[in-house]
């Protein structure tokens, strides 16, 4: 009977939160059934006529990292877009009334935005692998080692991001939240410039030295390792935005 329990209670915990994301991905759907598909399909095709048009030429580097840039702006957008919808025609109120409880809601969202981080790997990894065929059939596996950075890099930074911005767009409008984020960012590049200003003035060239050799280890180790720091980072940045999205909400009126 216990285990029935436990699992009936496990059930109404998960049904729930998987009700909320539904509704949040028609929320990001609502533009029409294609939308996302379209999304999804325009780097590839991107990253096939780039191909085509710049075949055995070395800009394809930096056109994957402009791709690359490109659709990281389109996929943080899309969690924000879920809060704009809710605030046309007062579509917020539908949440205080559907039959799932704030914390659900946000589990969900959160869920969403793991979703999404997932589908935007997925782009990149099939653009990289389209470009590197594309350029040489024979060496792609080469190919796609050159771009095993901005494989790596976009999505940890996306989902950064996106842990920052959630909690905002739970507390504020749009325009209040786009202002912070940019501030943040400008006072991370400030603080970090200042700080290489100082250490380079107040340490001698061998205290630099100790400082620059032990970034460049850890510029230098081994993916697996640097794979395991980034998760890391991610689920702790995520746990306090989620911490702090579920506060918010649970304080607000609807």
């Amino acid at each position: 009977m216990n285990t029935a329990m436990q699992k009936r209670s496990h059930g109404g915990t998960t049904h729930p939160i998987l009700n909320a994301f539904r509704l949040d991905w028609l929320r990001l759907n609502s533009g029409g059934k294609a939308s996302m598909a379209v999304c999804l399909c325009m780097l590839p095709a991107l990253a096939l006529l780039f191909g085509l048009l710049f075949k055995g030429d070395d800009s394809l580097d930096l056109m994957q990292s402009v791709m690359g840039g490109m659709a990281s702006g389109v996929f943080v957008m899309m969690p924000v877009y879920m809060f704009v919808y809710e605030t046309q025609g007062m579509h917020r109120w539908m949440n205080g009334v559907i039959p799932v409880r704030r914390g659900h809601q946000v589990a969900a969202r959160y869920l969403m935005l793991l979703s999404l981080g997932a589908l935007l790997t997925v782009e990149l990894t099939v653009s990289a692998l389209i470009m590197s065929v594309m350029v040489d059939a024979g060496a792609w596996q080469a190919m796609m080692g050159r771009y095993a950075t901005n494989l790596a890099v976009i999505p940890v930074v996306y989902l950064l991001l996106e842990s920052l911005w959630i909690p905002l767009m739970y507390r504020m409008s749009l325009q209040k939240a786009m202002l912070v984020v940019f501030g943040v960012v400008v006072a991370l590049f400030g603080v970090g410039w200042i700080a290489m200003e100082l250490c380079s003035n107040a340490l001698s060239a061998a205290q630099m030295a100790v400082i620059l050799g032990a970034l460049e280890t850890l510029a230098n180790l081994e993916p697996g390792w640097l794979a395991l720091i980034a998760v890391i980072v991610v689920i702790i940045a995520l746990s306090i935005s989620y911490t702090c999205s579920l506060r918010i909400y649970r304080a607000k009126e609807l």
